[in-house]
């Protein structure tokens, strides 16, 4: 089974979307529980992703789950838009404390934190936070990495061809396209 969502992601990637697809085919993810399927796909994550973008999705994601199960356990109900952004946000400030990447980083962080920024000031409108996490990865592609694999590579290299996108934001962006379709239905 091929997924959807790894047509023109970097091949890092594919075994990752590939291992959710399979679990989402085989029933393995409560597609009904977001923080159930979350906590399951952050597990997945962490097993059939390696390098700096696996953990950092699987530090964002377990950060996420535990921020949702607060909520839910302070008595604030279902997972609603305004309660995903919080708990967003509140990953994001976990996930601080374990990376230097920021904005400008030339990594996944590029897409993340304008995505959360957005989607924090104004919960109902997520295709706003899509948009500005695509204008996050877009700037990235000329700049000169900091961290991971692609601070090895020449910097000239991102600026042929109007620039190279990071694979983690790539498939970060992915993945927050699909949440948004999810969350606009």
């Amino acid at each position: 089974m091929v997924c959807f969502l790894c047509d023109g992601v970097p091949y890092k990637h594919a075994d990752m979307f590939e291992a959710i697809a399979t679990a989402v085919s085989n029933g393995e993810i409560d597609t009904s529980d977001l923080i159930a399927g979350l906590h399951k796909i952050s597990n997945l994550i962490e097993a059939s992703m390696g390098g700096t973008s696996g953990a950092i999705y699987g530090i964002y994601l377990n950060s996420l789950v535990s921020s949702l199960n607060g909520s839910v356990e302070d008595g604030q109900g279902s997972t609603t838009p305004a309660i995903i952004a919080a708990a967003g946000a509140q990953a994001l400030t976990e996930l601080y404390k374990y990376t230097h990447a920021r904005q400008g980083s030339r990594t996944l962080m590029d897409v993340l934190i304008p995505f959360i920024e957005k989607i924090s000031s104004n919960p109902s409108a997520p295709q706003e936070a899509l948009e500005a996490a695509i204008r996050g990865m877009e700037a990235a592609k000329k700049m000169a990495a900091s961290f991971g694999r692609a601070s090895y590579v020449n910097a000239g290299v991102f600026q042929e061809e109007g620039g190279i996108p990071d694979a983690g934001a790539l498939g970060l962006l992915s993945i927050l396209s699909a949440l948004v379709k999810v969350l606009e239905a």
